[in-house]
């Protein structure tokens, strides 16, 4: 690796120097700390029931590079991509923009480059007039092998593996050991890729790969409840690692089409607290902006950040929260509801005579088959239950309990217990009602107060959904 990419003799990784020409490799260690060369990152994230497949786009300039001069006149450099951990990468391809295809590095040359990088900055650090000693090289060591960890490491877990590996080190170098402490947390949680180019061919670059990650179902009890009952999950975090890597930085958010997004925000996560952040507490200096989507009842929401690659890297995460458009498997719920109610209410005054004269029990498949037939007459499915809200499962969930019940105590009361208590009802003591049995008016209860309750929550979910529609009519199209 040394003598492809620094072929003259090599005393240590220079990250600091601007005023003359790099060697490749320590080319890919400086870009490594300025991510000067990477103009644009844009992500877009598909949602697929429990898999995120994110798209990323990276384009990377060297002009800017060659105008400083910090690029040699001819040969081959090695230019970082950073990616996130744990992902699982389908695909990357980089081109250079007459569309001829780099080379991608293989991950142990990237990983032996991301080595000889932190070397540098650990060397500039502790010991920057002589070698390191042997006690400094097993430290090294041991930071470059925590680093090079396959899996996230928790920032909480990073700072007692750093504080205990590099403790209190020899030596007063002239950088400032909190950028070797930085640089070693931002690769705690992500990884890097490497491009080989030719400098005379090529001055822009488009990297483009696509990795799929799994949503975390466990993360509040609402989502933990959402897994135990079958239902997909509606909130989504996306880590926005990114960010901090270009001047700009553009995420689009897509969901399923009979969903529309509620509710969009920022999370930063400290351990096992997680708060929300506002944008205005991000964008602090001059010249960054931060700016949301507003949700405006479509599937897709999107943030939008300038130069946020001047400011300290933190544990950020954009949460997209969905939900199922109105009317959708509510409504349909609510018709389902609203016949187990008028047959609960039809039987609870047709049972004292019927109960008399009955002799078989073949009323009790009608009443099994109630929410089924009703289902079928809305056009609700499986799918759809699993797409909706938990309102809407646990309505199904109601209205065929009440309804298995139901066939039950018929079959009870026909052939056993005929003699079940009744009630004389009127309204408002003039109109008399006909006798009604008890135990069928607590079901036919049950069953209207939950027609009740879906009726509520359906019309605060259609005037949520139509305040959504109004935002698409005010002149501003984000929020700050």
């Amino acid at each position: 690796m040394r003598e492809r990419y620094a072929p003259g003799p090599l005393t240590g990784p220079d990250t600091a120097r601007s005023d003359e020409q790099f060697s490749a490799i320590d080319l890919f260690a400086h870009l490594l700390v300025d991510g000067m060369h990477v103009t644009r990152v844009g992500e877009d994230v598909r949602v697929t029931g429990d898999m995120l497949v994110n798209d990323v786009t990276i384009e990377v300039s060297l002009e800017a590079l060659q105008r400083l001069r910090q690029l040699p006149d001819e040969g081959k450099v090695v230019i970082p991509i950073l990616r996130r951990k744990e992902l699982m990468l389908e695909s990357f391809e980089a081109r250079d923009g007459a569309d001829n295809r780099l080379a991608h590095l293989p991950q142990h040359l990237t990983d032996g480059l991301l080595a000889w990088a932190i070397k540098g900055l650990f060397q500039l650090a502790y010991a920057p007039d002589h070698e390191l000693t042997t006690t400094q090289n097993s430290k090294l060591y041991r930071l470059i092998g925590l680093i090079c960890r396959t899996d996230i490491i928790d920032p909480a877990e990073f700072e007692v593996a750093y504080t205990a590996i590099v403790g209190n080190t020899g030596g007063t170098g002239a950088d400032d050991p909190q950028l070797l402490r930085s640089i070693c947390g931002y690769f705690a949680g992500n990884t890097v890729s490497a491009v080989e180019v030719d400098v005379a061919e090529a001055e822009q670059i488009y990297v483009r790969f696509q990795d799929i990650t799994t949503n975390n179902r466990l993360a509040s009890s609402h989502d933990r409840h959402r897994t135990r009952l079958g239902i997909r999950p509606y909130r989504y975090r996306i880590p926005i690692n990114l960010a901090y890597y270009a001047h700009i930085y553009d995420l689009s958010v897509t969901g399923h089409e009979s969903h529309f997004v509620f509710k969009h925000y920022l999370v930063e996560s400290a351990g096992q607290t997680v708060n929300e952040v506002l944008p205005s507490h991000l964008a602090t200096e001059p010249g960054m902006g931060l700016r949301l989507d507003r949700n405006q009842g479509i599937p897709h929401t999107g943030l939008h950040i300038r130069g946020l690659n001047r400011a300290v890297a933190r544990n950020l995460e954009c949460v997209a929260e969905f939900e199922e458009i109105p009317p959708g498997a509510l409504r349909r719920t609510l018709v389902i509801s609203a016949v187990c109610s008028f047959v609960m209410l039809a039987f609870a005054f047709a049972m004292p005579n019927a109960v008399s004269d009955s002799k078989g029990t073949d009323l009790a498949a009608l009443l099994l088959a109630v929410p089924g037939f009703a289902a079928t007459l809305v056009g609700i499915s499986t799918d759809r239950v699993q797409q909706s809200s938990l309102t809407t499962f646990i309505g199904l969930v109601v209205s065929a309990s009440i309804s298995f019940a139901a066939s039950l105590l018929y079959v009870l009361q026909t052939l056993l217990w005929r003699e079940s208590p009744q009630l004389r009802l009127s309204i408002l003591g003039v109109v008399k009602l006909p006798s009604g049995d008890v135990v069928w008016m607590v079901f036919a209860a049950l069953s209207i107060c939950t027609t009740v309750y879906l009726t509520v929550e359906g019309t605060y979910r259609m005037h949520r959904y139509l305040a959504a529609l109004r935002r698409r009519l005010t002149p501003s199209n984000a929020q700050a």
